[in-house]
């Protein structure tokens, strides 16, 4: 088959060129709304006007009309996005490894130093949160939030207290959990057959953050932004490190 060749990781990458442009053509041609004067009565509403005591139930009708208005031409441009970022992941990771096939996977091995683990870990964990306030920014130019909620303050303000909060404690459990200084660099899928408990172990823990990643990629496939996927991929690198590491450690 054409994808076990030499080439095979530039083959799948071009192929998920070739449908993220036909998706953002698509997309191009799509009208935002079904009904692009109904929406925008609705984007321009007088708020002022509304009683206070309905003002609740009047913000979460507008939500219910205009999801009901909103075609598929957001969703098929953030899917094409995806998949050129993916594309291009897929390039990066055959230029950083010297291998233009799917043997580049097999050969992965984690981080050299323990020092790189917690960069990379914290990188990835703000990029996450910088990726989240970037798609509340687009949600709002796009029309996803009306002018007058405050629905937007509230989750900007939450993705700052959560970096702010759960960084240093990641920092300091992933300090922790490399303290009996592991073999590195090691190949990614280790496997300590002397130790066979403490690979079940460590596998089924790394393991759920792992589906962790995975679960939030194919939600947000038709809903992120450019820097989403290549977030979640460092995401999966490091979970994957972190068993592996975990697993070959001298004690």
């Amino acid at each position: 088959m054409i994808l076990r060749n030499y080439y095979s990781i530039p083959t799948l990458s071009a192929l998920l060129i070739i449908i993220g442009i036909f998706l953002l053509a698509v997309s191009h041609n799509r009208p935002i709304y079904n009904d692009p004067q109904e929406a925008q009565r609705l984007l321009s509403i007088n708020y002022a006007i509304v009683p206070n005591t309905e003002k609740d139930n009047f913000t979460q009708d507008w939500f219910i009309k205009m999801d009901k208005l909103r075609t598929d031409k957001y969703p098929l441009l953030d899917m094409g996005i995806n998949l050129i970022a993916t594309a291009i992941s897929l390039v990066i990771l055959s230029i950083i490894s010297k291998d233009w096939t799917f043997q580049a996977f097999k050969n992965l091995k984690t981080p050299p130093k323990r020092t790189y683990f917690i960069l990379l870990g914290s990188a990835g964990w703000i990029g996450l949160h910088i990726t989240e306030l970037r798609m509340l920014t687009i949600d709002f130019k796009r029309g996803e939030f009306p002018w007058w909620a405050d629905s937007l303050a509230i989750p900007v303000v939450s993705i700052y207290i959560s970096l702010i909060i759960t960084l240093p404690i990641l920092i300091i459990i992933g300090t922790l959990l490399l303290r009996h200084n592991p073999t590195l660099p090691i190949s990614l899928w280790v496997w300590n057959y002397n130790k066979k408990r403490r690979s079940y172990i460590w596998s089924i823990i790394y393991g759920l953050g792992l589906l962790w990643i995975i679960v939030m990629m194919f939600g947000s496939l038709t809903h992120s932004t450019v820097l989403h996927f290549p977030v979640y991929f460092l995401g999966i690198y490091i979970m994957l490190s972190a068993r592996a590491a975990a697993i070959g450690q001298k004690k």
